[in-house]
C-alpha cells in the first residue's frame, strides 16, 4: 500500500473509532444510573491510542502464534481496569496493555479480558481488568 493510500485508511479508521466511541458513550450517559451500569471504580473518560501486546497462543500442538502487537482507542479508565475499542476480534483473554504515564514513561500492566462485544461499525468493544504492572 502507498503511504497516501495507507494515511487515508488510518484516517478514516481514526473518524469510524471516534464515532463509534461518541455513540458509546451517549448509550451510556443514557443507561446512567441503571443496575447494569454500577461499578466498583469510577470510570473516567480516557480517549487515547493504546499499544497491546497479545502474548502467544497454542494454536495447535506445537504450533504458536507469535506475539500480536496492535494499536485500540480507549474509551474509559478506572483504578482497576480501562475500556477499548479495536476492529480486531481478540481470542486471547490475557493481554498486556501499556499506558502512558504522568511523566511520559510508559507503564506495563498484565491485564484480563473480562467483557467482549461486537458493537457498531465492524468495531469491538472490550472491558480489561488491569492486574499487575508488567515489566517489558
Amino acid at each position: 500500500m502507498t503511504q497516501p493510500a495507507s494515511r487515508q485508511l488510518a484516517n478514516s479508521q481514526e473518524i469510524a473509532a471516534n464515532r463509534v466511541l461518541d455513540m458509546l458513550d451517549n448509550w451510556s450517559e443514557r443507561m446512567s444510573g441503571h443496575q447494569t451500569q454500577k461499578r466498583s471504580s469510577v470510570r473516567k473518560t480516557f480517549r487515547s491510542k493504546l499499544t497491546l501486546f497479545i502474548p502467544e497462543l497454542e494454536e495447535t500442538v506445537g504450533e504458536a502464534v507469535d506475539k500480536t502487537i496492535i494499536e485500540v482507542w480507549a474509551r474509559n479508565i478506572s483504578k482497576s481496569g480501562i475500556a477499548f475499542i479495536t476492529l480486531e476480534n481478540i481470542k486471547s483473554d490475557e493481554i498486556i496493555v501499556c499506558l502512558q504515564g504522568a511523566g511520559g514513561e510508559q507503564l506495563y500492566f498484565h491485564s484480563e479480558i473480562v467483557r467482549r462485544r461486537q458493537v457498531h461499525d465492524q468495531f469491538w468493544e472490550y472491558g480489561a481488568k488491569l492486574k499487575e504492572r508488567a515489566h517489558m
